[in-house]
């Protein structure tokens, strides 16, 4: 829908509720309720390209390009990370779960597995900014910005900000100030039940707290700050590896729309820490998030689903843990050591 509209001169108006509902009519029908278009401007431009095509056919295309994307991650997790990581990758479910919906997450994770290839090479701000490329879902990256910060890590940050400042910018200009307050004003539109359908599957703290029938607004910001909190303990003066996945993990809990195939950007972090993670807890957590059993809890009712974030919540925690302990003093000659050796 968002490259057919960019490509027929829609793009000041993309947002717009009612242009989106007179396409959406016109090819899905009035049966289904709208799932609204809501990445950013420069990325509906790039996208418009596959315009050209049927739906079918750019259908098609997209699923094989995502799927190539995502063996070649696994290739480069085997080679860089151990056979393990490869057995671990293909048992990720999101990823898969991604592709059949024809959602863009594996995307996201070859971003990241780029970027962190170039920090391991001593590139970081090359690293921020390629990082930058998957803020078209910039929900799911929203404290990796302040976790490079707290890691002190001023050249990647650098580098994703110039990209960042520079995707905002091409937004403006594509879609101008009307398009922009248009799209901020769909994203918190609360009658779209395309946009919000059943949150009490989605893997965030909101998600939790309704499947134990304890949502209510204070419940959910105490339980968010007390995630933010753990995020940023365990980004502090740490390895790349462990600010990115409580950066992630914490963005996942605390945003108020995230699908279970969104996890996909989480597999590459998941790897780090089954093998950089010095507590077996944040090793077992990051296992069992890999293999599917996590994941099937949405095939339940009410509480089962809340397993995911669960999980989540105790990984932030358990890497919070580990980072305060790499705080004693007892530890300070091994945790200096030991970063080198994983960085």
């Amino acid at each position: 829908m968002g490259a057919s509209l960019v490509s027929h001169g829609h793009l000041s108006d993309l947002y717009d509720y009612g242009t989106q509902l007179n396409w959406w009519r016109a090819h899905e029908g009035s049966a289904r309720p709208l799932v609204p278009y809501v990445r950013p401007p420069f990325y509906a431009a790039m996208q418009s390209a596959i315009a050209k095509w049927p739906p079918r056919t750019a259908f098609i295309i997209d699923v094989s390009s995502l799927s190539l994307i995502l063996i070649a991650c696994w290739f480069w997790f085997a080679r860089s990370l151990g056979a393990y990581a490869l057995v671990l990758a293909a048992l990720f479910w999101p990823a898969a779960l991604g592709i059949a919906f024809g959602q863009d997450c594996v995307l996201m994770l070859g971003l990241l597995a780029i970027s962190y290839h170039l920090h391991q090479k001593g590139h970081d701000g090359w690293s921020g900014a390629v990082l930058a490329l998957a803020l078209y879902k910039y929900h799911l990256l929203l404290l990796i910005g302040p976790c490079m910060l707290l890691g002190r890590r001023s050249k990647m940050f650098a580098g994703f900000a110039a990209t960042a400042a520079a995707e905002a910018l091409s937004s403006l200009v594509l879609a101008g100030p009307q398009g922009l307050a248009a799209y901020v004003s769909l994203l918190f539109r609360k009658d779209l039940a395309g946009l919000y359908p059943s949150p009490q599957l989605m893997p965030n703290l909101n998600g939790l707290l309704l499947n134990f029938h304890v949502a209510s607004a204070p419940a959910l910001i105490a339980a968010s700050a007390a995630i933010l909190v753990c995020a940023l303990i365990s980004a502090w003066n740490a390895p790349w590896w462990r600010g990115m996945t409580s950066g992630i993990a914490a963005s996942i809990l605390i945003v108020p729309h995230v699908f279970g195939y969104d996890v996909t950007v989480l597999m590459l972090s998941l790897l780090l820490v089954v093998k950089l993670a010095e507590t077996r807890l944040a090793r077992v957590l990051a296992m069992w998030l890999c293999t599917p059993l996590v994941y099937l809890g949405n095939l339940f009712s009410s509480p089962w689903p809340a397993l995911l974030p669960i999980a989540l919540a105790l990984l932030v925690l358990a890497l919070c843990g580990e980072a305060l302990r790499n705080w004693h003093p007892a530890h300070a000659s091994r945790r200096t050591e030991r970063f080198a050796w994983q960085e």
